[in-house]
């Protein structure tokens, strides 16, 4: 990375911030840790020097404004977004402040942030998935489920847990789908409802530049 400065903010409190800032550390870079209101697993590292309390990324406005005063310290040589909401508040900054924001383009991140743009993008590159459906109004959700069968897993389009209080649902049968269409609230980003996968789980994790597989590992979970 081009830093223009020897400090790195990392935003988001997550096993994958961890593996950031250890690495950054050993390449010499002096790590803040972001947390909010709370002590985090990655300020407790050794290899972090200071801590932000900032507002809590519900709050974007302040949160926004919180990260972007904190920017104008002359240290501060690049901010490195971890999570979902994390990077999707601080990628459109990029350019707006002098640090240096580590995240990718707008347009990888508007498709990695949507589960069905996920999900059609797979089909599109013959990766198979269980069967899928968007849906965008409360009404649609139980002919969608009789399509799409059971168990099946009803999850927000895009983030949403804090206005669900959930990230995804398990549909086991025609009740639950009742249940879930009289009681949960309706995001404005919609759902997705996908059939759920049976048996173990794997995990593909890869690191890619410039379009090319530089490395990978798979680890496999077994089924509950």
């Amino acid at each position: 990375m081009d830093l223009r400065g020897p400090s790195v903010l990392i935003l988001g409190d997550y096993r994958q911030a961890l593996a950031v800032a250890r690495s950054l550390h050993a390449a010499g870079y002096r790590i803040i840790a972001g947390r909010s209101g709370r002590r985090t697993v990655l300020g407790k590292s050794r290899c972090v020097a200071e801590t932000w309390d900032h507002p809590p990324v519900s709050q974007p406005q302040d949160f926004i404004a919180a990260l972007t005063a904190f920017c104008s310290r002359s240290d501060l040589g690049a901010v490195f977004p971890v999570g979902d909401r994390e990077i999707e508040l601080a990628a459109p900054l990029a350019g707006r402040l002098r640090p240096l924001i580590v995240a990718a383009t707008p347009e990888i991140i508007e498709v990695c942030s949507s589960k069905s743009s996920l999900l059609a993008l797979a089909g599109q590159c013959g990766v198979p998935t269980q069967p899928w459906e968007p849906i965008q109004h409360r009404e649609g959700l139980a002919a969608a489920a009789q399509r799409i069968g059971f168990p099946s897993v009803l999850k927000p389009d895009r983030q949403a847990d804090d206005m669900l209080g959930f990230k995804a649902l398990i549909l086991r049968n025609p009740d639950d789908v009742s249940a879930a269409g009289a009681t949960i609230a309706f995001p404005p980003c919609g759902f997705v409802l996908q059939r759920m996968g049976q048996g173990p789980r794997h995990n593909v994790y890869f690191v890619a530049g410039k379009g090319k597989l530089l490395a990978h590992s798979q680890v496999l979970n077994p089924a509950d």
